[in-house]
């Protein structure tokens, strides 16, 4: 766990309080929210896909995002299963079936089947096909996503697997007041903690300086922050 408190103070000597002014607890929990968000961003590759890292193109960035990654099993009810509320990105599905040994044992074995997650036409064009190797069985289940659902074909597949990247839980600062100057000061016992390991702590510092030389409109700051970098690969000092 990487401490939010301290992040703050890495923040606050790289801001420079003093000539760029104040870097309260409150802006700094928001632009700490929009860190953790840039940072998921950033890891996990943009959108058209042509700008890297995608996700587990190398085996750091398959670390970096692992801690995020988590099973989601699930009954299939009418076809359909629901996302959970903190779904960002797709990685794995896979239904779970059930397949007795011919000994005297009887152990059941249970098999992974992959779902292919298809497009709206694919998978329609699947669901009406009349060539018997592409319609869609208990050994070959087929998906697509629509809204914050996925729907399977065969409607009855059962029990499957949704493995998916799923957004940090937030970090922030508490905060109490200050008895002798009359000021918030940090209340670690009700502060929240980053979830990300200690590699992040450049990376976040580095974001959230960047917000509060925006919103500052900090020509200097800006310019320092971009030759310290995300990362130390990143420094052009």
């Amino acid at each position: 766990m990487l401490s939010v408190i301290d992040i703050y103070k890495d923040c606050e000597d790289r801001i420079n309080v003093e000539e760029n002014g104040q870097f309260s607890y409150l802006m700094f929990n928001r632009f700490s929210k929009l860190a953790e968000l840039n940072l998921l961003d950033w890891l996990s590759g943009d959108i058209s896909a042509l700008i890297p890292p995608e996700p587990f193109r190398t085996q750091k960035n398959s670390d970096y995002l692992s801690p995020f990654i988590v099973k989601y099993p699930v009954n299939v009810k009418d076809g359909i299963i629901t996302r959970p509320d903190d779904y960002y990105l797709y990685q794995d599905l896979y239904c779970l079936s059930g397949d007795a040994e011919c000994d005297d044992t009887e152990e059941m074995v249970i098999s992974k089947i992959p779902v292919k997650v298809l497009s709206n036409s694919k998978f329609y064009q699947r669901a009406r096909t009349y060539i018997k190797s592409l319609q869609p069985s208990l050994k070959k289940p087929i998906a697509k996503q629509g809204g914050k659902e996925f729907q399977f074909l065969p409607d009855d597949i059962g029990s499957v697997v949704l493995e998916y990247v799923r957004y940090p839980k937030f970090a922030f600062i508490a905060t109490v007041q200050d008895e002798v100057y009359n000021q918030p000061v940090p209340d670690a016992a009700n502060s929240k903690d980053y979830e990300w390991d200690e590699w992040a702590s450049g990376a976040l510092v580095w974001f959230i300086c960047d917000a509060f030389a925006n919103r500052t409109r900090e020509q200097a700051l800006k310019m320092a922050n971009s030759m310290t970098g995300k990362v130390v690969r990143e420094s052009k000092s």
